[in-house]
């Protein structure tokens, strides 16, 4: 999936999903609902008028955050996180369990 900036940046999403754990494929979903996080506060994601993937991840993030879906525990974006990543991009955690994980790259 690709996201087209304003300024023309484009970023590419690479996005996986991580199943709820003993979910099966065979059978229906269950969503688990609560209350969905506290509003992320969008960040400017031009830096010296440009966007690069570091800045990108953390302007990614807030918009499912702010879904206000109770679906979703929380987002992140990786340079957010104590461990160090090697790529940039951003999580997104439901209730249930289940994750998505996205690697941003620059076109």
């Amino acid at each position: 999936m690709s996201v087209k900036f304003s300024a023309g940046a484009v970023m590419r999403l690479s996005i996986t999903a991580v199943s709820p754990a003993g979910e099966k494929d065979s059978e229906p979903e269950v969503p688990i609902a609560a209350a969905p996080p506290g509003e992320i506060p969008l960040p400017d994601p031009f830096e010296g008028g440009k966007i690069t993937p570091q800045r990108a991840e953390r302007y990614l993030a807030a918009p499912p955050s702010n879904s206000g879906s109770p679906e979703t525990a929380g987002t992140y974006a990786y340079s957010a996180r104590e461990t160090a990543a090697v790529h940039p991009g951003l999580g997104v955690n439901s209730y249930s369990g289940g994750k998505a994980h996205m690697l941003i790259t620059a076109v």
